[in-house]
């Protein structure tokens, strides 16, 4: 007997037999989502039970918009909605396959500040007699005659390095009543260098704005608005110098003549005036309309070289950058991590200990969480480790998660692999922040005492890569407990300068060349100043090695509280093409598509594969189990090829699941002949007929809805997916997965309204072109009111509740045939198979789930045959309960004095 089943390993398997048109006619939700959120780990489906737990995950919502007016982030609304209705929700975030030509970078520099060991005596002239009036000569005070002193008005630069400046040693020789008189001077002329270690030291990195322009069969191409910048330093720049004055940059496109050709923009580096360069022209590379942006500047740096007397100015030329290393950004998403741990200073080795990733990745990663490590014990070589919130400071931490006692002994309990878990996947993931790699040969009886340093741009033979000003030592007036060795806020304390920040643009991206330069480490053991494998470190101000070094009472580890040092993740990168106005994820983008960008037979990495990437993991049902899903910013108007791609993967892959599907946008002008309701729903039904997509497991809704978006105090426009999800969820709640989710009892939504308030006549044609309407009840507010699947096909499937209904009873007679694989394949497993199932299809149908069923499971349907290859077949016969959708009333009207009974 053929049943249509292919069996090759053991397991159960289902097929649905739909008669339903021949006459024409798991209990708790759990919401799959795979889009974008402001951060999180990408292409992992990570569980989620409430909206803190979400927040503190993937972020909040957000209205930020690409160039097209778009929401980007619409995930984070969807969440928040159905996780008022449910505890189970796994999130799936997308991050970029491709990255971007970022294109010629220019970077300003310092002109950095006199050398002291480098001041030399020149020329001498001695004069008499110089008169001087109001008591005063070159801005000294001369109060009586006979006043000796020395006057020096300070360094002027006179090349890229060199200095000069007059210092006149003088004697008064006559001074009258009314403010005049004469002197005598020796002027001695003083000749300086600039400090090497900072001259020409990057204090910030200007990128060009750009687009993309696809063409069929071809790479994308990048257009950029600037390609020569040129920059002038302000009169304040000059005589003394001046870091904060304004000064201005010019960005020239050399394609374009006449005056359009160059913008001007007047700039300083001071964060706290109007002028600050990020003030003017934006961080990112979409957002304003200045031709330039700035990928990084580093206020705290900046702040402690002023004050520091190291700086001079700003360098009147900017380096242009053009090498690979700035060009290329071209790579997938990426995930921060530290520099290696390094152990204590053995003889004259320093070895790696581990390192810690984030478990976020992205752009946002960058800035998330700081890593301390306390408590470190050089006798039992015990460390805490301690995850902080990223923007907090020493003063006042803000700790996320702690692990006491660790040790790098892999026998005990407290190996810190096994206390925080490991990326190998040796030790499962204790931590919701880190996941640790271990160094291959590390000591089991070291202990941290420091890092590496961080990868930094190779500036080349003119440039210097801005300096990390760690935290070395504790001076007297430091209070021990709130102050950190390593990164901290305290690095960029200056002359009357108090740190505030880390700059956090020293720890982004910066690209995977293998020209990447290394900045200096921290160690806190004060004789690691060799070069050792790992490079070279600032180090601390004492010993750190043994018992006698703590014990020593001079030593200012001898205080526990002082043994400790922080570090951050960095290199985090999102991998999108920043430089597009939308996602490259439509139709065109498919391999194979006329904009996939690469040859044939060669893998695109466009956002389309992005997406495909994450919607596939959710393929594997023995892995994540769902029953609703979702993918917001995905409508089957623009994105008809990869939702076609998930209902595939809902049907076939999962079979176990309903496929909440977005609608487009449709907006219409405001009309005399028609009304804009109708106008948009004859046109969002057209829409859906040219895509061809008939699917039981799959619906849609329309209109779009008014939200208010409480994280931001604003009235967004969104699918109504997330309030559906919400909804669905709210019906299992209070009934079955097998009652309609719409309606007035159980498809109210929380929204201010619908873009359009539907007529009758709207909801007739988006009912009849399967979709579901969101109409508008001046007592209740917004609701569903319609629960049509996708399929075109007139049958019980062709409605929401029956298909849920189907979707449910796979779920739980699944559960009782996969315990009697490997049974005994006789009438004792048939009769236990009977003896389960039946319950529970009499209780679906005691709660208005079914009218009728029949099992058939006997000699019918499992000849010799089949028991001979294994097999046993079944039938469920099923007689689905339909909902009430259409009510029909009629009023008659009869005289005075008619019967009822006679009417």
């Amino acid at each position: 007997m053929a049943h249509g089943f292919i069996f090759t390993s053991p397991g159960v398997k289902f097929r649905e037999r739909d008669l339903s048109f021949v006459t024409r006619n798991v209990g708790v939700t759990t919401l799959g989502l795979v889009g974008e959120t402001q951060k999180g780990p990408a292409f992992e489906p990570t569980f989620i039970q409430d909206k803190g737990q979400f927040r503190e995950r993937f972020g909040s919502q957000s209205v930020e918009r690409f160039q097209t007016g778009n929401l980007r982030y619409i995930l984070p609304y969807y969440a928040n909605a159905y996780l008022e209705e449910s505890s189970q929700l796994y999130v799936t975030r997308v991050l970029g396959l491709s990255g971007y030509d970022a294109g010629t970078a220019w970077a300003i520099t310092l002109s950095a500040g006199v050398s002291g060991d480098t001041i030399t005596t020149g020329t001498t002239n001695t004069l008499t007699g110089v008169s001087f009036t109001n008591f005063s000569y070159l801005g000294e005070v001369i109060s009586s005659n006979g006043q000796t002193g020395t006057i020096f008005s300070g360094f002027t630069k006179v090349s890229p390095t060199t200095f000069t400046g007059v210092k006149y040693v003088y004697e008064v020789t006559s001074l009258l009543s009314n403010g005049s008189g004469t002197l005598n001077y020796t002027a001695y002329t003083l000749n300086a260098i600039s400090n090497p270690n900072y001259e020409n030291m990057v204090l910030a990195v200007l990128r060009s704005r750009a687009t993309v322009k696809d063409e069929d069969g071809v790479a994308p191409v990048t257009n950029f608005e600037a390609d020569l910048v040129e920059i002038s330093a302000n009169a304040t720049n000059t005589g003394t110098g001046n870091l904060f004055g304004q000064f201005t940059i010019k960005a020239i496109n050399t394609a374009i003549t006449g005056s359009t050709s160059a913008e001007t923009y007047v700039v300083s580096l001071n964060p706290n005036s109007r002028d600050y360069i990020v003030n003017v022209l934006g961080d990112k590379p979409k957002g304003k309309n200045t031709r330039l942006y700035v990928e990084s500047v580093f206020p705290d740096l900046i702040k402690k070289l002023d004050a520091d007397s190291l700086a001079y100015g700003v360098n009147s030329s900017v380096l242009t950058l053009t090498s690979d290393m700035f060009t290329n950004y071209r790579y997938q998403y990426q995930t921060p991590e530290t520099p290696w741990i390094v152990s204590e200073l053995r003889g004259n080795r320093i070895e790696k200990l581990f390192k810690c990733i984030s478990i976020s990745d992205g752009n946002s990663a960058n800035k998330e969480i700081k890593i301390t490590i306390a408590n470190i014990n050089p006798v039992t070589k015990e460390f805490d480790v301690i995850i902080r919130d990223f923007n907090d400071t020493d003063d006042n931490i803000r700790v996320l998660e702690t692990f006491q006692r660790c040790t790098m002994r892999k026998t005990e309990t407290g190996y810190v692999g096994n206390r925080i878990g490991t990326a190998n996947g040796d030790y499962d993931l204790k931590s919701k922040y880190i996941m640790l790699e271990i160094a291959e040969d590390a000591p089991e009886d070291a202990f941290p005492a420091g890092f590496e340093g961080y990868k930094q741009p190779n500036f080349g033979p003119t440039g210097i890569a801005p300096k990390i000003f760690y935290k070395t030592s504790y001076l007297p007036d430091d209070r021990i407990n709130r102050t950190y060795l390593g990164i901290s806020e305290r690095g960029y304390d200056g002359v009357s300068l108090r740190g505030t920040g880390i700059n956090q643009n020293l720890f982004n991206f910066i690209g995977v060349s293998n020209d990447l330069t290394k900045s200096k480490g921290f160690h806190m053991d004060i004789d690691a100043t060799g070069v050792y494998e790992m490079g070279e470190f600032e180090v601390g101000a004492a010993n750190f090695q043994t018992l006698a070094d703590i014990n020593n009472s001079s030593n200012p580890y001898s205080n526990p509280q002082s043994r400790k040092f922080t570090l951050v993740p960095a290199g985090g990168f999102d991998g999108w093409d920043e430089h597009r106005s939308e996602r490259s994820n439509t139709d065109l983008f498919r391999k194979g598509g006329p904009f996939d960008g690469v040859p044939d037979g060669v893998t695109p990495t466009n956002d389309y594969q992005a997406w495909e990437a994450a919607i596939n993991t959710f393929a594997n049902p023995e892995e994540i189990t769902i029953n609703l899903f979702a993918t917001p910013c995905l409508n089957f108007a623009d994105h008809t090829s990869l939702v076609k791609q998930v209902i595939d993967m809902i049907e076939n892959d999962r079979a176990d699941s309903l496929y909440i599907l977005d609608t487009p946008d449709v907006s219409v002008p405001i009309g005399i002949d028609e009304r804009q309701d109708v106008v948009a729903a004859e046109d969002i039904v057209d829409l859906l007929d040219t895509v061809d997509i008939d699917s039981s497991y799959t619906a849609t809704y329309f209109p779009w809805i008014k939200i208010l978006d409480t994280d931001n105090n604003v009235s967004v426009y969104i699918p109504p997916t997330g309030q559906v999800c919400k909804a669905i969820a709210f019906t299992d709640n209070i009934k079955f997965p097998w009652f309609a989710p719409a309606g007035l009892q159980r498809g109210i939504i929380d929204a201010r309204r619908a873009k359009y308030k539907l007529s009758i006549e709207a909801r007739d044609i988006l009912y009849k072109g399967r979709i579901n309407p969101i109409a508008d009840f001046t007592d209740v507010g917004s609701a569903v009111f319609g629960q049509k699947t996708l399929q075109v096909r007139e049958s019980a499937l062709d409605r929401i509740n029956v298909r849920r209904l189907l979707l449910q009873l796979k779920v739980l007679i699944s559960n009782v045939a996969i315990r009697l694989v490997f049974e005994q394949n006789d009438q004792t497993t048939i009769d236990e198979f009977l003896s389960k199932v039946n319950p529970i299809l009499d209780t679906i149908k005691r709660e208005r789930g079914l009218q009728e069923f029949r099992i058939i499971m006997d000699d019918s349907n499992n000849s010799p045959e089949t028991r001979d290859r294994n097999e046993l077949y079944g039938e469920i016969q099923i007689k689905p309960t339909r909902a009430v959708e259409y009510i029909g009333i009629t009023f008659t009207i009869t005289p005075s004095g008619a019967n009822f009974d006679e009417v």
